[in-house]
């Protein structure tokens, strides 16, 4: 007698790893010039190095607030009112291990068994993949040829949503979403559905396009939850901490989620954090005006690779190109990385980035200039 096969993983889970877009990574030879990654190259500031020293050396090794550092929130809420044009207090700021903490915490919070959580197509595929993991159906809705939103398309998505959930610069493609856009989307949302802003990329957006948060768009703001990140801004991945701010309604079952899978962010961390916030746009600036320089480097790369096409990025630092020679986005990963050089499938962020790779210009400039060299090489090979 056979004895019945079972899976260990929970439901809601085994949902979420077999509809899950997210790549563990393709084979790539050992010298690889690596253009997949999602992170800075730059070194975090020497400032927020050294202040996490001395925030160790002074004692902050112990649980702290499980909303986080009392200075860090009121910086941050100083922050967001000054970017926002209204007051933002200390007690509707979360400080969380990440963006991606405040992005699964809200989602996990907010989502029942059934909801609808809709998104636009293509984009980060972390949020798919959390709303599976929270029993709720995931909704991708296309985006325009442009790779903005589809108004038009996201009008009956919206109906009956739970939520919408959006990155802007959007990550894979570099879009900046326009005001007019996300005014289009207040008109069409019903009076119960939470908006989740990720702001990740948001210092990063090139002129003469300008970044414009859910938080300050009427018919938005009093339902959006707005998850940031150090890490972009500051090049401090490892240092995982970002922060939310949300509706001082909507706020407890987000930080109930945050403090029972987190418990309280790093405390040393935390006073690093609070560095960064005091050091003022400096280095925000220098990252934009760097990326801004490869991303001339690359556009000026692409005019001899023409079998891949690509809609000029607005902002963050990905290229998100059309491969026109008919192959498959994984495909043509895959062939890449067998010819030296890594890049993502365009599949890996939703049935509309099929057909295209993604692209990180944050690298050395020597290395785009390598990797596109074996890039155009491999393409060739394949008509």
């Amino acid at each position: 007698m056979t004895t019945p096969t079972r899976t260990w993983a929970s439901e809601h889970v085994e949902s979420m790893m077999s509809a899950s877009r997210r790549e563990a990574g393709v084979m790539a030879s050992g010298q690889s010039i690596n253009l997949a990654v999602g992170e800075p190259d730059l070194a975090p500031p020497a400032e927020v190095v050294e202040s996490l020293k001395q925030a160790l050396d002074a004692g902050h090794t112990h649980y702290v607030d499980l909303a986080g550092d009392e200075e860090l929130r009121t910086a941050i809420a100083a922050l967001e009112s000054a970017n926002w044009g209204r007051e933002v207090r200390p007690s509707a700021v979360q400080v969380t291990a990440g963006a991606t903490a405040g992005i699964a915490a809200t989602i996990l919070g907010t989502t029942s068994v059934g909801d609808r959580v809709v998104m636009p197509d293509p984009t980060y595929s972390l949020y798919a993949d959390v709303v599976r993991l929270a029993g709720g159906i995931p909704v991708p809705v296309a985006c325009l040829p442009s790779l903005h939103l589809d108004l038009e398309a996201l009008a009956p998505a919206l109906k009956g949503a739970r939520s919408f959930v959006y990155c802007s610069p959007v990550n894979p493609t570099g879009v900046v979403y326009h005001r007019e856009e996300l005014e289009g989307v207040a008109r069409l949302l019903d009076p119960g559905t939470i908006v989740i802003d990720d702001g990740a990329y948001s210092s990063l957006v090139y002129q003469p396009h300008r970044y414009v948060p859910a938080a300050v768009i009427p018919g938005l703001a009093e339902r959006t939850v707005y998850c940031q990140t150090f890490s972009k801004k500051f090049a401090m991945t490892g240092f995982r901490v970002g922060y939310l701010v949300a509706p001082e309604e909507l706020l407890p079952p987000i930080a109930a989620v945050h403090r029972t899978f987190n418990g309280s962010v790093n405390a040393a961390v935390q006073k690093s954090a609070i560095t960064a916030l005091a050091m003022g746009p400096s280095f925000a600036d220098f990252a934009l005006r760097t990326y801004r320089r490869r991303l001339d480097i690359v556009q000026e790369l692409m005019k001899s690779t023409p079998v891949l096409e690509a809609v000029p990025p607005e902002g963050a630092f990905y290229l998100f190109p059309k491969i026109l020679t008919g192959h498959s986005s994984s495909d043509t990963a895959r062939h890449l990385a067998r010819h030296g050089v890594r890049v993502r499938s365009g599949a890996e962020f939703g049935a509309g980035g099929e057909g295209h790779l993604r692209i990180s210009y944050a690298a050395s400039e020597e290395s785009l200039e390598a990797g596109f060299g074996r890039i155009k090489a491999a393409m060739n090979l394949l008509g």
